[in-house]
């Protein structure tokens, strides 16, 4: 139909590394409900709130769906695109224009605004517990870590039935010998 939907996840745990105290983000991409891509990445800054890592762990899944959408828009697809975050604050940031009254905002993170305001980045709130990013910002128990791979549809190729689609899991194609 022309029309897809692009929705971006977002968590961040704050501190989490006990040596350099920076942030681990974790970003979750789908298109049309179906994932598309998972990272989850150690941030590069030091931050002095969860607000404010979790506000830039946003701007890097962001920016990682901002170049999807760009190629999906030169395939002639229109994009909707919303960012999925569990945290108020960093939604409050996203939202308004400006730093606010958060101190030793990185205002090389701002641009964000920019694509909301500019180029129709939804914002929205949603309960930590069904936000996909989760599975990558810290350690779960096992039941939850389960619950979180059951919602990203991520499979088990151990309890796959079928030899052969166990086998492709574990194939590797001949140009990524090496990696």
């Amino acid at each position: 139909k022309g029309k897809v939907l692009l929705e971006l996840f977002s968590d961040t745990d704050f501190a989490g590394c006990k040596d350099t105290r920076r942030a681990m983000t974790c970003g979750v991409t789908r298109l049309d409900k179906t994932v598309t891509s998972v990272f989850a990445r150690r941030q590069g800054v030091q931050s002095t709130s969860s607000g404010e890592a979790e506000f830039y762990g946003a701007t890097s899944v962001v920016m990682d769906g901002r170049i999807i959408k760009h190629f999906l828009e030169w395939l002639g697809f229109e994009v909707a695109y919303q960012l999925h975050l569990d945290s108020s604050a960093a939604k409050a940031m996203v939202q308004r224009d400006g730093v606010g009254k958060v101190k030793h905002m990185d205002v090389r993170a701002l641009w964000i605004q920019a694509e909301r305001r500019d180029n129709g980045l939804v914002t929205r709130k949603v309960p930590g517990e069904y936000n996909y990013a989760n599975l990558g910002t810290k350690g779960h128990p096992a039941p939850r870590f389960l619950a979180l791979r059951n919602m990203l549809n991520i499979v088990d190729c151990k309890m796959i039935d079928d030899e052969k689609e166990i086998e492709a899991c574990s194939v590797q194609a001949p140009f990524d010998e090496g990696w």
